[in-house]
């Protein structure tokens, strides 16, 4: 069967050219003799990325946040990966993820889901983004 790109929806010629991509990949796994993946270079896993933003201006509100991502079986610790960025946890599951910074009141966000894989095994982060309220005195 022949498939014309040209005459296809946009949906419908955007899933063909994913198909196609996919055959690619899924014709090279394993060429080498090796196994169907023999050296895997996926991005670190992360449970969750979060962007932390002042919710009045807008501006970057990391930096001097202490963010937590809680679950069944995590207690974890967020990490700074830049001025609007925390990020961390390994593990599919539901968490709570809590930031906290100083002049701020505590954002919360329940139920976050982590469900994804990719194809190496590693966990694909929730994107969230946190607008922090200031605390009015």
């Amino acid at each position: 069967m022949r498939l014309s790109l040209s005459s296809a929806t946009p949906t419908r010629r955007s899933r063909l050219v994913c198909l196609a991509a996919l055959a690619g990949i899924a014709s090279s796994c394993g060429s080498d003799g090796v196994g169907p993946i023999a050296e895997c270079a996926a991005p670190a896993s992360l449970s969750v990325v979060v962007m932390v933003r002042d919710s009045t201006s807008g501006a970057a509100a990391a930096d001097g946040a202490l963010g937590t991502l809680a679950g069944p079986s995590v207690n974890d610790t967020l990490g700074h990966v830049d001025s609007l960025t925390l990020a961390g946890g390994d593990q599919l599951g539901t968490f709570t993820v809590t930031i906290d910074r100083p002049g701020y009141l505590t954002w919360i966000a329940s139920n976050v889901r982590v469900t994804r894989q990719g194809p190496c095994g590693n966990v694909i982060p929730a994107q969230l983004e946190a607008k922090l309220q200031p605390v009015t005195p």
